[in-house]
């Protein structure tokens, strides 16, 4: 199933939107009035989002039944470009011929655009900022390093201790 999901985004949500993108490029050079369609450069706001929360849930709930399958269902319900279209776009159609769906981006963007302003003004409200996360940084990676030691020296002696046990399993078997 990773295979056909792989295939899918590549497609859907890379290769045919880039080409969208560079047209709509394109069309704005040539374009007199110089008014542009926005919906791609928020189609690749969207899939930023989307990539990074693909990325943690890979690493979170990747064990969940079906997680393929069901990446794969949300990729197609929100991919601008029908899996049809794509056959189509394959097949030599022109891209100005093909229906692209705007609703799931524009909602996912309302979406997104909504919670980064409360953010921002959340994060004001209660004193955060730049110059506060800047202060703050020393300590994060104070914190990190310090994790990471315990790790390393976790992993050391767990391998400490399975060589200890391997050798007493040994003498075990000699004797």
């Amino acid at each position: 199933m990773p295979a056909v999901y792989n295939f899918a985004w590549l497609s859907l949500a890379i290769a045919l939107p880039a080409n969208f993108s560079l047209r709509a490029l394109l069309n704005f050079e040539r374009n007199k009035e110089k008014t542009m369609d926005f919906f791609w450069l928020k189609y690749w706001i969207v899939f930023a989002h989307w990539y990074l929360l693909e990325l943690v849930f890979d690493w979170t709930i990747c064990w969940f039944p079906f997680f393929s399958e069901l990446k794969l269902l949300f990729l197609l319900s929100t991919s601008p470009i029908s899996p049809f279209g794509a056959l189509k776009a394959a097949s030599g159609v022109p891209l100005d011929q093909i229906k692209i769906s705007r609703d799931p981006t524009e909602l996912l963007f309302t979406y997104i655009h909504t919670a980064a302003k409360k953010t921002k003004d959340g994060a004001h409200s209660v004193g955060f900022s730049r110059e506060a996360l800047r202060n703050s940084i020393p300590y994060i990676l104070e914190r990190i390093s310090g994790t990471l030691f315990f790790l390393r020296k976790s992993i050391d002696l767990l391998k400490h201790g399975s060589k200890e046990l391997h050798e007493k399993v040994e003498k075990k078997k000699a004797s």
